[in-house]
Parts: structure tokens; sequence; C-alpha cells
């Protein structure tokens, strides 16, 4: 490690449940704003203390309404989603399309029961079905996910709380078997007209984002966090890094009057959150690589070097993932080299240096 004392880790200290307390939501929290004819955002309360809410839109059929996204099924779950679309003036049994941009369960927590009430499809984008990143998700035998913690460096000691959700029921919502998987440049009709699928991997291994070009509006998911690096979801694809980037890059050259994230504010200077957002990605890379100094880093080193003692269990389990993906994306491109030492942990260092090379 390039610096940062012993006494100074990053402590996973709470225990499963604690601190979450004062993230307590009520149904009424929810909100309904009609941005356009046809077109209404819902915000729904999360059980976190960051994000607070997340954004639901739904949007006119010729014969119902289409939800995109649902929110999480942890309380107040589906009552916060009814009391936001009767602010709509719409009833859940009038949705007949649900399709969620990804599989995390802030957004896709609640597909079983909208599924199950309405009786509408659902559609998903193509991929693996993660609600997160393969060292969290309770899809994953701990067995395994303890496997991949201990290969970025964790300690014996610190593991369970790495590779575990401190939220009771987080991740673990049911996961519905989509009546169609949606693939890049899919088109679905709508009221409003017509929507593009774009793929938009990285943040998710699933994760698509919805272009209307006749509005100019993009649904962008979790695609641009404003003043945030990403979360990016390892061990799923081979290089959600590039992926991301990828997806940045191609959103950007679209003509968009509004973007509608996932979380916040809709944004008419589409393009600047966009490229904002690809410079806070890189510069995280940056920072990332930085912190290997000239002996090289375990993931977990870097993550105590770039991410401040009193951070959040979460946020701290989410830059460890990010990091993972920005390391093997310079090592496949030739920049970093790593070895796995006895105890299972991999060290990365600039191709070259340290005791992997030669």
């Amino acid at each position: 490690m390039t610096g940062g004392a012993s006494d100074e880790r990053i402590v996973l200290a709470p225990a499963r449940g604690e601190g979450w307390q004062s993230t307590v939501r009520a149904a009424t929290d929810a909100r309904a704003h009609e941005l356009a004819n046809g077109l209404w955002s819902l915000r729904l309360p999360l059980p976190y203390l960051s994000p607070a809410a997340v954004n639901c839109y739904l949007v006119a059929l010729a014969d119902g309404w289409w939800l995109i996204d649902c929110g999480s099924d942890i309380a107040p779950g589906l009552d916060a989603l009814e009391h936001a679309l009767a602010q709509a003036g719409v009833e859940l049994g009038e949705v007949r399309r649900l399709l969620c941009t990804h599989s995390h369960s802030d957004h896709a927590g609640l597909a079983s029961a909208v599924i199950e009430r309405s009786g509408c499809i659902y559609l998903r984008g193509r991929g693996a079905e993660a609600a997160t990143d393969i060292l969290r998700d309770p899809a994953i035998p701990l067995a395994q996910r303890r496997s991949c913690g201990r290969l970025a460096g964790i300690p014996e000691a610190e593991l369970d709380g790495w590779v575990d959700n401190l939220l009771d029921g987080d991740c673990a919502h049911p996961r519905p078997r989509a009546d169609r998987l949606l693939v890049d440049g899919d088109r679905l009709e709508s009221a409003v007209g017509d929507w593009v699928v774009i793929e938009a991997h990285g943040h998710s291994p699933s994760q698509i984002v919805l272009h209307n070009a006749r509005c100019g509006w993009l649904i962008a998911a979790d695609l641009a966090f404003p003043g945030a690096a990403p979360y990016l979801e390892c061990g799923w694809t081979q290089d959600p890094y590039a992926e991301h980037l990828e997806a940045l890059a191609r959103c950007a050259e679209l003509p968009i009057s509004l973007l509608l994230p996932g979380h916040g504010r809709p944004d008419e200077a589409a393009a600047k959150r966009l490229l904002d957002a690809r410079a806070l990605t890189e510069q995280f890379a940056d920072a990332a690589l930085a912190a290997l100094g000239s002996g090289g880093a375990t993931a977990y080193e870097i993550a105590l070097e770039l991410l401040a003692v009193d951070t959040d269990a979460d946020s701290c389990q989410a830059g460890l993932s990010t990091i993972i993906c920005v390391l093997e994306h310079f090592e496949r491109l030739g920049a970093l080299s790593s070895w796995t030492d006895a105890s299972g942990a991999r060290t990365f260092a600039r191709a070259g240096q340290g005791a992997g090379a030669g």
C-alpha cells in the first residue's frame, strides 16, 4: 500500500441493520410529477441514506400505461408506488408493460409484485440479472463471494463485512422471468413516440437506456450520476469500465433535450452531464492507478487509499467493485500486470514493476 496508517483503515463497523433506523421512509413521501402530456416521473422513497429516492417513469400507451422501473420491495415498497401512481391518476391494474432498466433492487425490487397485481408483460435488457456486484450478490454462494473478496486483498477478519449487504433483504428481491429480453436497437412504441433501446452496461451487466428521438428525451437509468464517480459492477462482464465509457460516448452523440435520470432531477444540459460523467470516471481511474505506487497494491489497499475513513460501508463496497473494474481494464490493455500470493490476494502493478515483473 502506498499510504495511510493501519489505524486509519476503513472498517465496516455497523452490524447488519445498524445505522438504518434514521432512513425509515413513508409511503406518503412518494411524489408524482407530470413532465409532459403522456409522461410522468414517480419519485419513490428508498431505505438508504443515499440515494434517498429513485425515479420511475410512467409513459402513456394506446390502451394503458408503461411503467419504467418500479422501486424497492423494502418498505414502504408497493405502498409508495401505489401512492405515486394515484397522484398521477393511474391504478396499478392499468399498467400494461413494465420495463426495468436494470436489476438493482431500487429499480427492479417490486417487479414480481407489479406483474402479479397488474398482469402486465415484463421487459428487461439481456445480460446477467445481477442485483449488485459479484462480491455481494446473494444469488452467488457465500463461499464464492468470500473467495472473490480474498482475491481483492480483503483481510480475513474483515472479509464477511465486505461481501455482505448491511440492510436486511436488500438485493434479495425476486427476479421474475422476462417476457422479452431487449437488445440494442429494439424499438418500443408509446403514445408519445417510439423509444429506442441502447445497451449501457458497466453500472450493471444488463442496464439499458431509452431514447425518444421525436421528443428529445433520454431515460438514462444510472448511466450518469451528477457530481460522483460511477459504481461499476465487477465480475459479470469482461470489461465494465470500457462498457461504461462507451455507453456515455454513444449517448453524448444523441439529440437530447431532456435527460431523465434514475436519481435526481431531470437535466436539460444532457450533453454536459454525460461528458462530466465520463470525466469523473476517468479521474477516478487516474486516482486508482496513482495509488499503485512503485511496488503495486491490491484492490482493497487502493480502496483504503482513495476512500475517506468515514465513508459509509455501502459506498466503500461499491468503490471496491469499481476499483477492481478499473484495474482489470488496464491489465487487459497491458498497462498493468498482476500476481496472486499464497494467501490468494492479487496484487496489481504497472507493467514492468513489482514482484510480477518479467
